[in-house]
């Protein structure tokens, strides 16, 4: 992948003219589309053809413990509370259960660059999602890390914030890695029991690093 640097610092529009640009905020107030199968494979498709990025963990990194061809309990529908749309648990899910596991379905970006060409390529209300989904953070890649731009391209990228230590009466994440458990990168468990319909919760602040988007010149 292109390393991170000066060359990363693409000269383009920033993350906040491009939400001008595809017109973003008029798209805040109405009800949000929920994507099918086929449209993440049609993303996914897209992000493979224009060449995305592979990601190796390096030698000695936890590997995610998900099966092959597992499934996350989830399904994506709108929240009931206004949130938007958010993933519900498709069945009981004990403490300690995996509830999403592995990267496949992650678009990394390298620079600034590529990343925009991933945008121009979509329609104005993907793109607004696309770059409300997307985060910086630093990942381990070969034997050292690098900071790339993530993506989830699943359901899963619909799952909202919570803080896992919540005032009382505020929702709190229920999905991570418990305290105390190693675990993969991208591998995610229940935190407490979760009941068939109750929503996915997580905490955006223990991998997100919002602080270094402008290494990508966005």
């Amino acid at each position: 992948s292109d390393a991170i640097g000066e060359s990363s610092r693409s000269r383009g529009p920033t993350l906040r003219q491009l939400e001008r640009q595809r017109r973003c905020d008029a798209q805040e107030d109405e009800e949000r589309h929920i994507y099918t199968q086929e449209d993440w494979e049609r993303l996914r498709r897209l992000y493979r053809d224009q060449g995305g990025t592979t990601v190796e963990y390096p030698e000695g990194e936890v590997m995610s413990v998900a099966p092959p061809g597992f499934v996350p309990p989830m399904v994506a529908r709108q929240t009931a509370d206004g949130k938007g749309r958010g993933v519900f648990a498709t069945r009981d899910i004990a403490k300690g259960e995996m509830t999403y596991g592995g990267k496949d379905n992650y678009a990394f970006f390298s620079t600034g660059e590529a990343f925009r060409r991933f945008l121009g390529a979509l329609p104005d209300g993907e793109a607004c999602d696309v770059i409300m989904w997307a985060w910086t953070q630093r990942v381990p890649v070969g034997r050292d890390f690098e900071t790339l731009i993530a993506v989830l391209l699943d359901s899963n990228s619909l799952q909202n914030d919570a803080p896992r230590n919540g005032r009382k009466g505020q929702q709190v994440a229920n999905t991570g890695c418990p305290a105390g458990k190693e675990c993969a990168w991208f591998d995610e468990y229940a935190l407490i029991d979760i009941r068939e319909g109750d929503e996915f919760l997580c905490d955006y602040v223990e991998f997100a690093e919002s602080d270094l988007w402008e290494e990508f010149g966005l």
